[in-house]
């Protein structure tokens, strides 16, 4: 906003400066009749024409300071006029040679210089910083708004993702009652089996085997019951602890995008003879989409034929006696990359022409 400022004040001063100038060349002589009559002197016509222009000049009111000089090709001052002596007052000069002088200086030619200063306290330029200022408060305000909408937005989703959470908790909850009462049903009818059971053995020794039989078969489902429900109970935990996770997250700030992991298993997925650099796959995200292509173009050349792959140079480092080689693709890319002792490839960082000073700030420290 200062720069803008300063840019106005000196675009104005000049447009004011030229316009002044032009404006001033049409009227500063005025008629040239009464000149070369000798009816008035060309200083006096000069003096009152200029500071009657001056007069009607609404920005002179608002600060402006006009410093006008017309001259001849003598450097004869003929505006701002000079104080008369007494022996001019006393005894003026005729018509004649009054119209003589006149011709003369107007044929020797006349030059006139225009300089135009906005003072910076005047109202002028006040009024011009206050609206350079006020634009400059609708951007923040403009911004301000759509980081709050923004925050706005990401806490109504996750509240829906926290009420849906805790809904699928609550119905594990409910259907963990249910098993429950079911066990406790089993339980009770295991009992009365047990009871009969014996009964039965007083009774007859045939039914024992089906009676044996059927208690198994409803231990097991009770047994299955229970696992069940120790597994809706492992899993009722897990929602839980996904729900305070997911809290957590959203309030740490720094963490890495889903898409840094997404890159990350994808170049160990695909590239097995190489390793690459945390510091390159957060280069290789903020890469433009062009860029990702031949950036990727490149990895996979050096995972597949390093010998083929064009090297720039190798990269003199100061403070680190590692050997460091640097590709550049697609113009304005850059890939750095070393052989380690294991004889994989090791990419360092991937960048552009502008983070080459923080590429190679990063290659130091190795």
């Amino acid at each position: 906003m200062p720069v803008m400022h300063l840019i106005t004040v000196q675009m104005m001063e000049k447009y004011i400066e030229n316009k002044y100038t032009e404006e001033i060349e049409g009227i500063y002589t005025g008629d040239t009749q009464p000149l070369f009559n000798g009816d008035i002197r060309l200083r006096d016509a000069i003096n009152n024409n200029i500071e009657n222009y001056l007069r009607k000049r609404f920005l002179i009111s608002l600060g402006a300071k006009v410093d006008v000089m017309v001259t001849t090709r003598q450097n004869i001052i003929l505006y701002p006029a000079a104080l008369e002596s007494d022996a001019d007052v006393l005894n003026p000069p005729s018509r004649k040679q009054v119209a003589t002088e006149n011709y003369k200086l107007m044929n020797e030619g006349l030059s006139i210089s225009v300089d135009i200063l906005l003072e910076r306290s005047s109202i002028l330029v006040i009024s011009i910083f206050i609206v350079y200022a006020l634009l400059a408060s609708l951007v923040f305000l403009r911004f301000y708004i759509v980081g709050s909408k923004k925050a706005v937005i990401e806490e109504i989703e996750r509240k829906i993702e926290i009420e849906r959470l805790q809904r699928l908790g609550g119905q594990h909850i409910d259907r963990l009652k249910i098993l429950n009462q079911e066990k406790t049903n089993l339980a009770s009818n295991i009992q009365k089996i047990k009871q009969n059971l014996e009964e039965y053995k007083l009774k007859t020794v045939k039914n024992e085997d089906e009676m044996i039989n059927e208690m198994i078969l409803l231990e097991e489902k009770m047994q299955q019951n229970i696992d069940l429900r120790e597994e809706l109970q492992s899993e009722n935990e897990a929602i839980k602890e996904v729900t305070r996770r997911y809290e957590k997250e959203k309030l740490k700030s720094g963490k890495k995008s889903a898409a840094y992991g997404n890159v990350t298993k994808r170049f160990k997925a695909l590239y097995k003879n190489l390793s690459v650099n945390n510091k390159a796959v957060d280069g290789f995200i903020n890469l433009i989409d062009d860029m990702k292509i031949k950036a990727e173009e490149i990895i996979h050349q050096m995972d597949r034929d390093p010998a083929h792959v064009q090297v720039k140079r190798k990269v003199s480092l100061y403070k680190s006696d590692e050997t460091v080689f640097e590709i550049v693709f697609a113009y304005g890319g850059r890939l750095y990359f070393r052989n380690s002792k294991d004889h994989k490839i090791e990419i360092m960082t991937i960048g552009t022409k502008n983070t080459q000073t923080k590429d190679i700030a990063f290659l130091e420290t190795l």
